[in-house]
């Protein structure tokens, strides 16, 4: 028995990545790693402070499900978590909600994310079969930008898509699927806007300044309220986990400098009003 795991880059709302294919675990040796590369043209997820609200709960985890806004657009995809799930998650679970989004213009390949062998995956139960399956595969996260990012970067997990393997549709219930995210591993959930609706997404910080070529290990926790679907061949039998979408996000902080000066003009600004 074995498990395989999907990524991609997105193209969620709020966004205009271009999507780049990842291939599956499956098609690689077994002892090799599998490496996703996922790149942008315009991320429009830039986040810099929390919505106005409740103070945040003590940090705890919590299991948040791709039960987001499905857009006239694409009604058939729940982009994100719903409004009420990052609400709880803020209030009880103190994941902070990042509000203000700015565009940024990003190009070419800028992360890439090794997803190790099936084989490592931590999973309950053990045989994946019943409706409550979880699974934790130890993420290797690079940055392959070849430049520093600056500010704080977010990797954002935007929504799910079915996949095909060989003749088999592997898909899930967007509302079965999710993740155990926690604020003390870095976890925080971005808003994104696109054509005035708001698009909640859970995200994990990266870190400040992330530097070309740094590498940062993480633990997805997935999440899966069905059967996982399996196919039998050779003998054995493969469970694959749903293909999760990811995206981009970035908290640029301007230059000292810069920051004086906007407030000295403020300063002004509010003078010459008085004078007025």
């Amino acid at each position: 028995m074995s498990l395989q795991l999907f990524s991609r880059s997105s193209n969620a709302p709020g966004s205009s990545s271009r999507v780049v294919v990842a291939r599956r675990a499956a098609e690689r040796p077994a002892a090799a790693l599998a490496a996703f590369a996922i790149s942008s043209a315009f991320v429009a997820l830039v986040a810099v402070a929390s919505i106005v609200g409740a103070a945040p709960a003590r940090a705890l985890p919590v299991d948040v499900f791709f039960n987001g806004t499905r857009p006239a657009s694409n009604p058939t995809t729940a982009f994100g978590i719903s409004l009420a799930s990052a609400i709880d998650a803020r209030d009880n679970f103190g994941v902070p909600i990042l509000d203000r989004v700015d565009l940024l213009t990003t190009i070419g390949s800028r992360i890439s994310v090794t997803i190790p062998d099936p084989s490592t995956l931590v999973l309950d139960p053990i045989l994946p079969t019943s409706s409550n399956n979880t699974a934790i595969s130890n993420w290797q996260i690079d940055n392959s930008s070849g430049g520093t990012f600056e500010g704080t970067s977010y990797l954002l997990f935007t929504h799910t898509t079915p996949y095909a393997v060989g003749n088999r549709t592997i898909e899930y219930v967007d509302e079965n699927v999710g993740l155990r995210i926690d604020a003390a591993d870095g976890w925080v959930i971005v808003r994104g806007q696109a054509q005035g609706i708001d698009y909640y997404y859970p995200a994990l910080r990266l870190g400040l300044d992330v530097e070309a070529g740094e590498r940062i290990a993480a633990a997805i926790h997935y999440l899966v309220n069905e059967p996982l679907t399996g196919i039998r061949r050779n003998g054995r039998t493969d469970y694959y986990l749903p293909q999760l979408q990811l995206g981009f996000a970035q908290v640029v902080i301007p230059e000292p400098g810069t920051a004086l000066l906007f407030g000295f003009g403020l300063t002004l600004l509010a003078a010459q009003r008085k004078r007025a």
